[in-house]
C-alpha cells in the first residue's frame, strides 16, 4: 500500500463497480465539500495498465489508475478540476494498492455494501456477485451483519423484471412489495406491472399481497379439503400436504404466507385438475340418488344445483366451469336454479328439517359451482306450498315453462339497462375521440345541468321541484329553464365547497371566490378562524409555561423570580397603584401579587407561584405577547385600568 498524489487524468472508474446510480446534485454537493475542506479521505484505487504519454518531448509511459473506493469522491474532485483551470485540482490524493479483479471487485462490494444509502437493487446485485464468486448467504450474511433471510431475498430481487426494478429504483413500489413479486416468473410479474401501473395506491405492499391471493389457491376451501379428503390425491396424483406447489413446503420463499391454514397452491393448473377430478369421483359415488335428465323430482332423490359464473370470472374458473357442465351432460343429471326452482332455502339442521323432508315441504338439492367458486353444499329448498309440488307452480304451470317465461320477461327488463352500459362503455373507452373545437350544443348543457341536479336534494328544493327532483322533473325543468343554467353551476360550487378541507383543487379555488363573490363574509369568517386558533395557542403556550417549557418544547432556564423584576415591578406599581400592571418578561405579559388574582379572575387564567428572593413567594399570571389584542379589552370591559410595560 503506497500514499501517492495522481493526475487526475491517469485515474479510470471501474466497470465492475456495483453502485450503478449516481446522484449529481450530491456530487456537486461534495464537490463545493471539498472545495472549502480539502479532501479529507483519498480515494483507494490500484495500478491497471500503462499508456504512452507525451510531455516537454518526452514520450514516458505513466500507470493508469482504476478507483476502487471513492468513486463520489473521484467524480466531485474531476468536477472541480474542470472549473478550475488553474490546475489547483489537476493531482488527487490516492492510495495504491495492487490488488487482483476477484480482490478489487470484493472490496468495490464491501464499501458500498456499508453506505447507509445502499441502494436495495444495487444490494441485490452485490450480493448476487458474491455468491456467483462461491460465496454462500451465510457468509455474506456474517460479513455485513445481516440475516441469512435478508440476503436471500435481496438477491430474489436480481429476478425483478426490468419494469418493476425501475419501480423500486424511483420510489415507486415499497422494497416489501419488491421481495414478495421477485418470488413471482415473469408472466405473473408483468401481470402485477400491468394490473396496479395505473392504480391510485400503486406498488405497495398490501396491493402486492391482494395479487398474491388472486394468483394462489387457497388450499383450505378447496373442494376437497375436508377431514376425511384431505389426503385427496386425484387430479395430480400427489398430496397436498406434499406438494412443491404448496406454499407452507416452502418456508424460506413464501414465508409471508406461513401459518395460514393448508397453505396456498401456486399451480393453478393442477389445483383445477383436482377439483375436477374430486367432483368427478363424488358425483359417480352418488349417481343413484340424483335426477336424471327430463326426470321429475320426486321425493327421496337429490336434484344438481350449477350457477354460471358469468364473465367476470378468470379463463381458468370459467374453463372448469364448462368441464363441469359437460360432465353433468354426460352423466344426464338433471340441472337446475334453486333461486327459481324453490320458495328459498331451509337453514334449519335440527329435528325442523327432518320434520319438513319428512311433510314433503322441501326437497334435497346439491350445489357444486356457487356463482365464481366452487361451492360443493348439501342444501333444502322449499317446494311451492300451494300444492307441495316441485315440477309446477301454484298455477300448475311447469317449473321448466314458468323459468323459461320468467328469462324471457327479465331480459326485456334488463334490455334498456343493457343498453345503457354499452353505450355508456363505448362512450367512455373512446373518450379520445371527443370534439374539442365544436361549442357546446344544446342537449350537451341540458345533460351536465342534470347531472349537477341530480340527487343535490338542497338546490332541487330550493327550485321547487316536486319530489326533490325525479328523474322526469328534472329532464323537464332543464328543458324549459334554460336562463337557469348560471345558476344550477353556481349552487353547485357552493355545494361542494363544504368538501374543501379533504379536496386540495377546492382550496386553490377558495380564496379566489370568497374574494370575488362575498369579500366581506368571507373575510370575515376566516378572521374569525384565525382568532380562535390564536387564543387556542395562547392558552396552550400559557400552559407550557406553567410546566416550565417554552413553545418549542424546551426547558424555561429559570422558575425563580429574579430579583430585579421584582423591584422593576415595585417601582412601576408605586407609580401606577391603581391600574394592572402587565410587566413584559420575554415572550410573556407577567402580573404580580394583587394584580395577578385579577388577572386570573377576570379572563379565567391559572395563578401560578414561583419564589422570591428571601425566601419569600410570588403569585403570578401572565399570557403570551402575541396574545394582548384578545386579553387587553376584556380587562377594560372588567373595569380595569391597565398599564403596559414593555422591556426595552
Amino acid at each position: 500500500m503506497d500514499y501517492q498524489i495522481l493526475p487526475v487524468d491517469l485515474v479510470r472508474t471501474s466497470p465492475m463497480n456495483p453502485r450503478k446510480t449516481i446522484d449529481e446534485a450530491a456530487i456537486a454537493e461534495l464537490a463545493e465539500n471539498i472545495k472549502a475542506q480539502g479532501l479529507i479521505q483519498p480515494i483507494t484505487v490500484r495500478p491497471i495498465a500503462f499508456a504512452d504519454r507525451v510531455k516537454n518531448g518526452v514520450v514516458t509511459t505513466p500507470k493508469l489508475y482504476e478507483i476502487v473506493c471513492g468513486e463520489r469522491r473521484y467524480r466531485a474532485f474531476s468536477k472541480l478540476n474542470e472549473s478550475n483551470p488553474d490546475g489547483s485540482f489537476s493531482k488527487i490524493p490516492a492510495i495504491v494498492r495492487t490488488m487482483s479483479d476477484a480482490e478489487a471487485f470484493d472490496a468495490m462490494i464491501t464499501e458500498n455494501l456499508q453506505r447507509q444509502d445502499v441502494d436495495p437493487i444495487e444490494e441485490a446485485f452485490a450480493f448476487g456477485q458474491l455468491i456467483k464468486n462461491g460465496k454462500t448467504a451465510e457468509e455474506i450474511a456474517v460479513r455485513f451483519g445481516k440475516s441469512i433471510r435478508f440476503v436471500q431475498d435481496r438477491v430474489k430481487l436480481n429476478s425483478l423484471i426490468p419494469e418493476l426494478m425501475v419501480a423500486l429504483k424511483d420510489d415507486k413500489m415499497s422494497i416489501a412489495a419488491a421481495m414478495i413479486i421477485s418470488k413471482l416468473n415473469e408472466k405473473d410479474q408483468q401481470q402485477f406491472y400491468k394490473t396496479y401501473s395505473q392504480h391510485y395506491q400503486g406498488y405497495t405492499k398490501s396491493n402486492a399481497e391482494n395479487f398474491i391471493a388472486s394468483l394462489f389457491m387457497t388450499i383450505d376451501k378447496a373442494a376437497w379439503h375436508k377431514k376425511e379428503d384431505e389426503d385427496f390425491t386425484g387430479g395430480c396424483n400427489c398430496k397436498c400436504s406434499e406438494c412443491q406447489f404448496n406454499t407452507n413446503n416452502h418456508g424460506c420463499l413464501f414465508y409471508e404466507m406461513n401459518g395460514e391454514g393448508s397453505g396456498r397452491c401456486t399451480n393453478r393448473a393442477k389445483f383445477s385438475d383436482k377439483t375436477f377430478a374430486y367432483i368427478k369421483q363424488l358425483l359417480i359415488s352418488r349417481e343413484d340418488e340424483f335426477v336424471k335428465k327430463d326426470e321429475p323430482l320426486v321425493k327421496g332423490k337429490t336434484v344438481i344445483a350449477n350457477h354460471d359464473p358469468g364473465s367476470y370470472v378468470s379463463a381458468d374458473i370459467k374453463e372448469l366451469y364448462v368441464k363441469i357442465c359437460d360432465l353433468l351432460k354426460a352423466m344426464n343429471l338433471e340441472v337446475v336454479d334453486p333461486f327459481k326452482c324453490f320458495n328459498g332455502c331451509c337453514v334449519y339442521d335440527d329435528e325442523r328439517l327432518q320434520q319438513k323432508i319428512d311433510n314433503g315441504e322441501v326437497y334435497h338439492y346439491l350445489t357444486i359451482f356457487d356463482y365464481s367458486a366452487v361451492n360443493i353444499q348439501d342444501r333444502y329448498g322449499y317446494v311451492n306450498k300451494k300444492d307441495q309440488s316441485i315440477n309446477c307452480d301454484e298455477n300448475g304451470l311447469p317449473m321448466k315453462v314458468k323459468n323459461n317465461i320468467g328469462t324471457i320477461e327479465q331480459e326485456e327488463k334488463m334490455l334498456d339497462t343493457a343498453i345503457s352500459v354499452a353505450g355508456g362503455k363505448a362512450i367512455y373507452e373512446h373518450k379520445t375521440k371527443i370534439d374539442s373545437e365544436t361549442p357546446l350544443q344544446e342537449f350537451e348543457i341540458e345533460m351536465l345541468l342534470a347531472i349537477l341536479l341530480k340527487g343535490n336534494y338542497d338546490l332541487t328544493h330550493k327550485l321547487n321541484l316536486p319530489g326533490y327532483g325525479d328523474d322526469e322533473q328534472i329532464v323537464k325543468f332543464v328543458q324549459t329553464n334554460k336562463k337557469s343554467a348560471y345558476y344550477i353551476i353556481r349552487s353547485y360550487i357552493c355545494s361542494q365547497m363544504s368538501n374543501t378541507p379533504t379536496n386540495s383543487l377546492l382550496r386553490d379555488y377558495l380564496e379566489q371566490l370568497g374574494n370575488r363573490w362575498l369579500p366581506d363574509e368571507y373575510n370575515k369568517a376566516i378572521e374569525g378562524v384565525k382568532k380562535k386558533h390564536e387564543k387556542a395557542k395562547a392558552r396552550a403556550t400559557t400552559e407550557l409555561a406553567k410546566l416550565g417549557y417554552d413553545i418549542h418544547g424546551k426547558k424555561l432556564k429559570n422558575d425563580d423570580v429574579p430579583k430585579d423584576i421584582i423591584e422593576q415591578h415595585a417601582s412601576m406599581k408605586a407609580k401606577h397603584p391603581d391600574s394592572v400592571i402587565l410587566f413584559r418578561v420575554g415572550d410573556f405579559y407577567e402580573t404580580y401579587g394583587d394584580d395577578a388574582k385579577i388577572l386570573s379572575k377576570i379572563l379565567g387564567l391559572t395563578l401560578t407561584h414561583r419564589k422570591a428572593p428571601k425566601g419569600t413567594e410570588m403569585t403570578l399570571c401572565g399570557f403570551p405577547h402575541h396574545a394582548l389584542d384578545t386579553y387587553l379589552p376584556k380587562l377594560i370591559r372588567g373595569g380595569q385600568r391597565v398599564a403596559i410595560c414593555e422591556d426595552k
